[in-house]
């Protein structure tokens, strides 16, 4: 499972991990996109995407705000919720839970599209 994205003039791809939550964010003060890994609790892993959006919700985790949107699989479907704590808002194509092949994600200004 992945997300693909627009990086330039060439499209990028990011893979999710189906064991974590994976968090779209980014770090206070600086405006590239992240994806964050957690699994109990913990940072596992953080991916530059190597695109900027100040419209993407900051990851604070010490203060409850964990980015824009968190992406997970639940059983055999991946869905995605808005995080606790954001104050941009999310689009989501079709059911704004579950992910299908070629959902569309609009998360501040930067549009991805889930492929499995």
């Amino acid at each position: 499972m992945s997300l693909v994205y627009k990086k330039g003039v060439r499209f990028e791809k990011v893979r999710l991990d189906p064991r974590a939550l994976n968090v779209i964010g980014r770090d206070p003060g600086d405006n590239e996109i992240k994806l964050y890994r957690i699994r109990g609790g913990k940072i596992i892993s953080k991916e530059s995407l190597g695109i900027k959006d100040s419209y993407i919700s900051r990851f604070e985790p010490d203060i409850k705000k964990y980015g824009s949107i968190v992406l997970y699989k639940f059983g055999n479907e991946w869905v995605c919720v808005e995080s606790p704590g954001t104050t941009n808002p999310v689009k989501v194509g079709g059911n704004p839970y579950k992910l299908e092949n070629g959902t569309s994600i609009l998360i501040g200004m930067t549009g991805f599209l889930f492929m499995e």
